[in-house]
């Protein structure tokens, strides 16, 4: 028995109620911890968008799946790709191209994208996507000096002299 009628067997269904909302059962087991990469596939062909999504925002999800989802027709399911930490870097990098400006707004939030792809989004034709992307370069450029700054004034309590980054 496959994932997908373990989970309709269980719930008597394809919907549960979760605080009075309906919720899908592919949603759920598009989650679940021991999924098995057929059932990603699966799932990841729903005609379900909010399915689709939570299978791009699974860490689990292999990269060849999350290359392919990069395209799908649904904004939403582009930007869970495109905030999921899994996602190849060569995937990411044809993503600050995508043609919504809600992708690339998100991309631009993103501290963990590379910063090359920051600052290539910091040109993007969108005012809004280009003002997001400087402000999370200097926010992660913030960032990287505060940790600079934090190594370099190390100090031993002991003798009062300052210690080498390599000593902490």
């Amino acid at each position: 028995m496959n994932l997908k009628q373990k989970c309709q067997d269980e719930y008597d269904g394809g919907y549960v109620m979760n605080s009075g909302r309906l919720i899908h059962t592919d949603y759920l087991a598009a989650d679940f911890p021991e999924i098995a990469e057929e059932d990603l596939k699966f799932f990841a062909c729903s005609e379900i968008g909010a399915v689709r999504r939570r299978v791009a925002e699974n860490v689990r999800t292999p990269t060849n799946i999350l290359a392919k989802m990069a395209q799908d027709r649904d904004p939403q399911v582009r930007i869970a790709v495109g905030l999921n930490t899994a996602t190849p870097y060569l995937v990411l990098s044809r993503m600050i191209y995508d043609d919504s400006s809600d992708v690339r707004l998100w991309l631009a939030s993103t501290s963990y994208l590379p910063k090359h792809l920051i600052l290539e989004l910091a040109m993007d034709p969108n005012p809004y996507v280009s003002h997001r992307a400087r402000r999370t370069a200097m926010l992660v450029q913030s960032r990287s000096r505060q940790a600079r700054l934090s190594i370099v004034v190390s100090w031993d309590k002991i003798t009062g002299c300052r210690l080498p980054a390599w000593s902490r």
